[in-house]
This record gives C-alpha cells, structure tokens and sequence, in this order.
C-alpha cells in the first residue's frame, strides 16, 4: 500500500535466454535434386529470441533470396529451400538471440546428385544392344 509520501514499486523482469531445441547436436539431412526442403529453428527464451541463418559460416541469409531460391518464413524461423541445386549443400546454421543469452544449431544439407530420370539414361545410353539382351534375358546374344 502506498502512502503519499512514500510509494515503493516492484518490478520483476524475467528473462529466458534464448534455446534451440536439439541444439546439442548437429542435423544431417538429404534432399533430392530439384525436391523442396524446410529447416526449422525451433528457438525459445524470454523476450522472443531473433533468428539468423548462415550458410558455410556466411553472413546472415536474406530474407527473400529469390536468385539463389533460398527464402525465410515464420519470421525467419523456417529457411525454404526451393528446387535444391547442388550449390545448396553444405552447413547451415540458425542462431537464436535475446538479451539473456543465445544458441544456435546446425544443419548438414547434402543434395543428391541427379534426377532418376538422367541416371536412368546416362546408364541405358552407355550399354549395348548384347548387354541389354544378356541382362535382360539371362542368355548370350545369337549372332
């Protein structure tokens, strides 16, 4: 109760510092050639951490890289990797920041080379006829 000479006023400020779940080990995750990916940064703490993302220690990634097809959603909580290239393996990582603290978690992005459909005829182009026939039917060409 406040008189009016004296008034006293507590204020508790709580702060979280900020935490990414999982961040105690590294993702190692694999996308196809021209196939989408999503990589979330699951980050709390009290105020709202900010997030960053970085690609092979890079400054931060834009927030609409549209040239490169990398994006960032949810406020930068989610990078969108559209139609993954070759370019886009590598490490990246998601830093979460508050004025209690901060974390950040890794993520090892490997694209799988090509498409099924250039395998498939890289492999048919460079076999013969006789191959063919021998894989196929289990039996010796006649000539």
């Amino acid at each position: 109760m406040c008189s009016y000479e004296v008034c006293s006023v507590y204020v508790y400020a709580l702060s979280v510092p900020a935490e990414i779940a999982h961040s105690d080990y590294v993702s190692n995750l694999d996308v196809l050639l021209n196939e989408s990916i999503k990589l979330y940064c699951d980050a709390g703490g009290l105020p709202r951490p900010r997030v960053a993302w970085y690609f092979d220690s890079t400054p931060p990634v834009a927030v609409d890289n549209a040239t490169d097809g990398v994006f960032l959603l949810d406020d930068g909580w989610t990078l969108y990797i559209d139609a993954a290239r070759l370019s886009h393996a590598g490490q990246y990582s998601c830093r979460a920041v508050n004025v209690a603290g901060d974390d950040e978690k890794l993520f090892n992005l490997t694209v799988l080379g090509q498409s099924w459909s250039s395998i498939c005829s890289v492999q048919f182009s460079s076999m013969t006829l006789s191959n063919m026939h021998r894989i196929y039917t289990s039996e010796q060409p006649s000539v």
